[in-house]
């Protein structure tokens, strides 16, 4: 198996996990405002939701990285052969 292999199939899980919790948290709240016709609860939640997709994105650059280095442990390469993969 390739090292691409093992890098997608840990950041699709990670991923689809991280994109559920924020759907059934965040998700769930700025839906529950909207249906109450809560104005600022839905400016609230949507915050919210807007924030936690902000920090998600901030995981998954962080992450991409060590995905990198436990795939490349794992194959038994050096990090400077994934860097330059």
């Amino acid at each position: 198996m390739s090292i691409d292999h093992f890098l997608n199939e840990d950041w699709e899980t990670w991923a689809l996990e991280r994109a559920h919790r924020i759907m059934v948290q965040e998700g769930a709240n700025l839906m529950n405002a909207a249906q109450w016709l809560d104005k600022k609860q839905t400016i609230k939640s949507s915050q919210q939701l807007r924030n936690a997709i902000q920090q998600s994105l901030i995981e998954a650059l962080a992450l991409q990285a060590s995905f990198a280095s436990q795939a490349a442990s794992s194959l038994g390469l050096s990090s400077a052969m994934v860097d330059h993969h």
